[in-house]
């Protein structure tokens, strides 16, 4: 066999040669930039995470694993919360870009770890906060999926005040590699293994009635609940259950959100 390749490629020109031989190598490069592109190498098991500061309850675990969503108020104090907006406030506007690829969503966005140089105490203790969450629902009971990871950084996303909000969507990809292509599927590795979406809210004096901004949700893909942006406010939902929407401000609007992956272990709709 080693024969008959060395005398099949002595009847091809030299650069046919480095053609054949770059092509295999090229596509794995693409291959490797696609999965290199996602967060999975920089994520942590939750238990890495812990976070004595944040404190949940079987009762939000439960709530979490029967309907699909939980809110939970208060998880910064008003010290802590004006601490993290100003810091969010002082980041340069070169940090954030415009997200969305096709007009469905009109915040921008910039991604901060706590270890992050520019990065104050209030908004590094924000961060802490939620990369604990998977850990403290784990220590509660929470099931509906498992062995979750915790990337280091999160988004940080802004709305202007009577701009676009975001369309409604899943944060999980349930598209199979036939029906995306292996590029793309490799690109989308962190969409498709997302299990839960944690978010702080850091606006102050919300009013629905006068900033509106609403997370609004979908439970069970029919009940719709709005979530007001609340400052302080912990919202944690199924990645791959719950649809939701962001609503137009007409307010500055800032949220801090991080996608934990795991392995699902309920395919259905919460009850």
């Amino acid at each position: 066999m080693a024969r008959f390749w060395r005398d099949a490629l002595r009847r091809v020109p030299g650069w046919d040669v480095c053609l054949a031989l770059a092509a295999p190598a090229g596509c794995a490069g693409v291959l490797l930039e696609a999965y290199g592109r996602t967060e999975i190498g920089d994520a942590e098991a939750a238990a890495a995470c812990r976070f004595a500061p944040l404190s949940l309850s079987a009762a939000n675990a439960a709530t979490l694993g029967r309907r699909g969503l939980v809110v939970i108020d208060g998880v910064l104090s008003q010290r802590q919360l004006a601490a993290a907006r100003r810091d969010a406030s002082g980041l340069r506007a070169g940090r954030f870009a415009l997200a969305g690829d096709h007009g469905e969503r009109g915040d921008a966005v910039s991604w901060v770890r706590g270890d992050d140089a520019d990065v104050g105490d209030g908004l590094r203790h924000a961060v802490r906060m939620l990369r604990g969450v998977a850990d403290e629902l784990e220590r509660h009971g929470y099931v509906a999926s498992t062995t979750h990871r915790v990337p280091r950084q999160c988004q940080l996303a802004r709305y202007g005040p009577s701009g676009k909000g975001y369309d409604r969507h899943l944060d999980r990809c349930a598209l199979g590699v036939e029906d995306l292509g292996l590029l793309e599927w490799l690109r989308l590795s962190d969409y498709r293994g997302r299990a839960l979406t944690a978010i702080i809210y850091l606006n102050e004096d919300w009013s629905l009635a006068r900033d509106g901004g609403a997370l609004r949700c979908w439970i069970a893909g029919r009940d719709v609940f709005d979530v007001a942006p609340t400052g302080g406010r912990l919202v944690i939902f199924d990645s791959g259950v719950v649809e939701h929407a962001v609503l137009a401000a007409c307010a500055d609007r800032m949220a801090l959100t991080v996608w934990i992956s795991g392995e699902r272990r309920v395919l259905t709709g919460p009850g």
